[in-house]
């Protein structure tokens, strides 16, 4: 569990077994909501670093583009982080 959106309450992210999905939930008065989907937790190191409590919530490489109310965003692979 980790505050993504600097309320004050944490998120929830969830990981499947290798080679599943991953996503992040949001609690609320209706109950959890689907935030989104976690990419990259298959890089080399992730797994073993999240079990050893080794993360924290960092800002996007890029920023967001907003078109029409939505917002896109860079998706980079394992070996584009920076």
């Amino acid at each position: 569990m980790i505050d993504l959106d600097d309320d004050g309450q944490p998120e929830i992210l969830l990981f499947n077994l290798a080679g599943g999905s991953a996503a992040a939930f949001k609690s609320g008065l209706a109950g959890w909501t689907y935030l989104g989907m976690i990419t990259n937790y298959q890089c080399n190191g992730v797994r073993e670093a999240l079990r050893a409590g080794q993360f924290r919530a960092a800002p996007p490489i890029f920023k967001e583009i907003e078109v029409a109310g939505q917002r896109l965003r860079i998706a980079s692979n394992c070996s584009q982080n920076r």
